[in-house]
């Protein structure tokens, strides 16, 4: 079974994309900073909360693979975060920027490390389905799959979607997928409620002065 050092808090998984999701597996949601990937233990927990492996998956991960390889892997996946990071903030720079080949080469170094593909194969009675994921084998490996996951997001979606919470100390990111573009907060439940009361608690104190 795996285990791991649980944080204080479930990780967050409400950004519509995975790849940003990486980028909110570190915050600090009570002043305290959180980090979801702080060892090779955590980054695979964090992963199979992301639906990116199987949780059998990543008992297999724990058990073939190294805890220094793992811890390695680590390591290198909150170096991509970081990258990533500084990649979300040219996207949301309201100067002329654009995003160069140099900013892009942290990533296009994990996608250059070989992992076995997932081809087509026949399904029982018709049709076709992708074969099973392959275990991935070493701690390199694990941060191809997650760069996978940023490339999907920057070749694939309305880049136009990218939000940051607009909750005043809240550091989370999202697509923002409504139709008229009007999410605002990383959770209603959360930094929107937060928000509701404040705007409440102000409207009171304004009632209570006239």
């Amino acid at each position: 079974m795996m285990e791991t050092k649980m944080p204080p808090m479930p990780a967050f998984y409400i950004a519509e994309h995975t790849a940003l999701d990486l980028l909110n597996s570190v915050c600090a949601p009570a002043g305290t900073d959180i980090d979801w990937l702080e060892d090779g233990t955590a980054l695979i927990s964090w992963m199979v909360g992301a639906a990116m492996v199987e949780p059998q998956v990543g008992e297999e991960i724990l058990s073939s693979i190294p805890p220094d390889d793992l811890d390695g892997a680590a390591e290198h996946a909150r170096m991509l975060r970081e990258d990533f990071r500084r990649v979300t903030g040219l996207l949301e720079s309201s100067e002329d920027v654009t995003v160069s080949s140099d900013d892009l080469a942290f990533l296009n170094r994990w996608l250059e490390v070989p992992l076995a593909g997932r081809p087509f194969i026949p399904r029982d009675g018709s049709g076709f389905a992708r074969a099973p994921l392959c275990v991935p084998q070493t701690g390199d490996q694990l941060v191809r799959l997650l760069a996978d996951r940023i490339a999907d997001y920057l070749s694939e979606t309305d880049l136009a979607q990218l939000r940051q919470c607009e909750g005043p100390t809240c550091t989370l990111y999202f697509r923002d997928i409504t139709k008229n573009r009007s999410r605002r907060w990383c959770s209603m439940a959360v930094c929107g409620n937060r928000a509701k009361a404040a705007r409440f608690r102000k409207q009171k104190s304004q009632s209570a002065q006239d």
